[in-house]
């Protein structure tokens, strides 16, 4: 048994090392978490309850000084915890000091009675760049959400990272919100509001009284889910429908619904006033022959009115196919409007600087061509997308160089991974066009034994994003996968013998957006990551 493990002690030396060394090589961020009385929330609450904050704070081996924030985002205003315990508007860390680890601590309990009904975030997060500035890239964060009072009104302010509001109407019906990030470019105050009567339209059976979602009118960059839980279970999931209220003669369901016996969901592209019903046959052919007749969009970068008439044809034309009627009229209409708005973008003059709402737009109106049909105008949007976002894309490459050293064994491997995003509008998510490929060699002694590694590395990205704060160089965050392949050869006095060991580190790198700049981490006992960026390819 001694000979045994003594023969293989090199190879499971050499096991313990990758695994043992993995989430030093990963690299590690700090994890600060935050609790509202006990849980992580969401968390609907009354204004006669307490409401306890409390902290604690995974350090995962990172040291240091760092801005600590704990920030809250209210119905009425964005807010800043500052050193003297208090809130303030304007953004500044609520302490500047050394990283320290600490768990669950209680930091304050306060009565919720003086509070205004509506949905509140809040957020605790640590800033490894201690400049008193509030750099997204640097920052580890966990945040809470939490919704006082019976919710007939629930207001926050949501710019360019997105956001959830939740407002609950009399009935008890949950009215969830969900902005994902980009939807809304600028810092703008969003609200709910329940109705407790049903709006004036023209179907005839309510399953919801309404909700008035503002600033009215305001478009959106990307779809955002609008939701509904039910308290009352629906007689006929399969009619009844978000709605969105255009007049008062003209409904139009919402884009791509899912509705169960006690939820409905789906998504919007605009704020207006909205309700759901349980719609007739009858009711839907006669809605959609008035959807039909809508005109093209004013303006033609208008894609949010070409979805919503799209999207009603749509469910419109199952509504009466159900019915037993020629739902398959409405759906062909569905797909003229969208070729009709989409063919008079794509007649409209390139603009000079065509990579921001052009491409965006080239963008939305390619999607939904692709969704309903095929064909020549599907082709020459892809290949308007082609040229403007070659034109638009910046492309860039990081170089690596990898040594890896633990306990007399050695990992080598270098290569190139490319990349492309979008700097015109921040942030913008970055796109793979190569991985990198390396060859994977090393060894070293073990005990009296001799190791030799050879093998491969592809490195993928995972995700990525160019990002950036107003008058602060943009950051490039990215995750980036390295996939091993390698043979392990230990030649032992009494022992030679091979050992296949696949191993995947990950990387999560945040790159200042400078040519040249460069991050280096540790890696086992005194090796060295090393990625290089570099503005072009």
């Amino acid at each position: 048994m001694r000979g045994c493990l003594r023969r293989f002690r090199p190879l499971i030396c050499l096991v313990a090392i990758i695994i043992i060394a993995q989430p030093l090589l990963a690299g590690s961020q700090p994890l600060p978490d935050i609790r509202i009385n006990g849980v992580d929330g969401p968390l609907s609450l009354s204004p006669a309850d307490e409401l306890t904050i409390s902290l604690s704070m995974d350090c995962q081996g990172v040291s240091g000084r760092a801005d600590w924030w704990l920030a809250a985002g209210t119905p009425f205003g964005f807010y800043y915890m500052t050193p003297a315990g208090g809130w303030d508007a304007p953004a500044a860390p609520t302490l500047q000091g050394d990283i320290f680890g600490f768990g669950a601590t209680t930091l304050f309990t306060v009565p919720l009675s003086g509070f205004p009904a509506g949905s509140y975030v809040i957020y605790f997060g640590v800033d490894t760049v201690p400049d008193g500035q509030l750099t997204i890239a640097s920052l580890s964060y966990d945040d809470v959400s939490f919704v006082i009072g019976a919710g007939v009104h629930s207001a926050m302010t949501i710019g360019a990272e997105g956001g959830v509001l939740e407002v609950a109407n009399q009935r008890g019906d949950l009215i969830r919100l969900s902005i994902p990030s980009g939807a809304i470019l600028n810092p703008t105050l969003v609200s709910l509001t329940a109705l407790a009567d049903i709006p004036l339209n023209p179907i005839a059976t309510n399953v919801l009284p309404g909700v008035i979602v503002q600033p009215h009118g305001l478009l959106l960059h990307e779809p955002a889910t609008f939701s509904v839980d039910l308290v009352q279970e629906l007689d006929s999931p399969s009619t009844s429908l978000l709605l969105y209220i255009k007049d008062s003669s003209l409904v139009l369901p919402i884009g791509q619904q899912a509705v169960t016996t006690d939820r409905i969901s789906g998504l919007i592209y605009h704020f207006s006033t909205y309700t759901a019903g349980d719609v007739t046959g009858g009711e839907a052919a006669a809605q959609a022959e008035m959807a039909s007749t809508l005109p093209s969009p004013a303006d033609p970068y208008g894609w949010q009115d070409t979805y919503d008439v799209c999207d009603a044809l749509l469910k419109w034309g199952e509504i009466v196919e159900l019915a037993g009627g020629d739902g398959q009229k409405y759906i062909d209409k569905a797909v003229e409007a969208a070729k009709r708005d989409a063919a008079n973008f794509l007649q409209q003059p390139v603009p000079a600087d065509p990579c921001g709402d052009y491409l965006d737009v080239l963008f939305k109106y390619a999607d939904l061509l692709m969704r309903l049909t095929s064909g020549p105008l599907v082709s020459d949007f892809q290949n308007r997308i082609n040229d403007i976002t070659a034109e638009c894309s910046d492309a860039f490459r990081i170089d690596y160089s990898h040594v890896i050293q633990a306990q007399g064994i050695s990992w080598n491997y270098a290569g190139t991974i490319k990349f492309k995003a979008s700097s015109d509008r921040l942030p913008a998510e970055v796109r793979e066009t190569m991985p990198g490929q390396s060859s994977l060699t090393g060894g070293g002694t073990a005990a009296d034994c001799i190791v030799s590694i050879t093998g491969s590395v592809t490195t993928t990205l995972d995700r990525g994003q160019l990002s950036g704060v107003t008058g602060e160089i943009p950051m490039l965050n990215l995750v980036l996968v390295d996939s091993w392949s390698q043979t392990a050869t230990v030649t032992c006095p009494e022992y030679t013998g091979s050992m296949s060991l696949p191993q995947t580190f990950i990387h999560p790198l945040t790159f200042r957006y400078e040519d040249g700049y460069t991050i280096t981490q540790p890696a086992g006992e005194s090796g060295s990551w090393r990625w290089t960026l570099h503005l072009s390819e």
